[in-house]
């Protein structure tokens, strides 16, 4: 695996063990799935309909960076939104599923040839 692989599996196994904890140890929960590229603004707005205003800001500022292919721009907003003290768990898992595909789509862009995808990629794999 190479390092930028490395680094965005490493990423995602971050979150996914965070959300674990925030779940509890129960049986019966699993490891959440990402959300469909196509679904995340629908599935944003809904979560997302009664949060604060900062809240909301983040989510427009990471909906409209998606939209126009900025997916670093549309992954720090999340990140952002899921360290804001008034999330809600519900609200946390819906970002973190997001994410996940977000990072799905960096590593596709970077594969691409992207260069801000490269770029941002190696930035989160030095400041970890």
């Amino acid at each position: 695996m190479n390092s930028l692989a490395q680094t965005l599996h490493r990423s995602s196994l971050r979150i996914l063990t965070g959300l674990l904890l925030l779940a509890g140890c129960k049986p019966a929960n699993r490891a959440p799935e990402p959300l469909p590229a196509e679904q995340i603004p629908a599935v944003m707005q809904r979560a997302f309909a009664a949060a604060k205003p900062e809240a909301k800001q983040l989510i427009d500022q990471a909906l409209q960076s998606l939209g126009s292919k900025d997916y670093p721009g549309a992954y720090q907003a999340l990140q952002a939104v899921s360290a804001a003290p008034e999330v809600t768990k519900a609200q946390l898992l819906v970002s973190a599923r997001a994410m996940l595909t977000i990072n799905e789509l960096l590593k596709s862009a970077s594969a691409s040839g992207d260069q801000s995808a490269s770029t941002f990629i190696e930035y989160q794999k030095h400041n970890r």
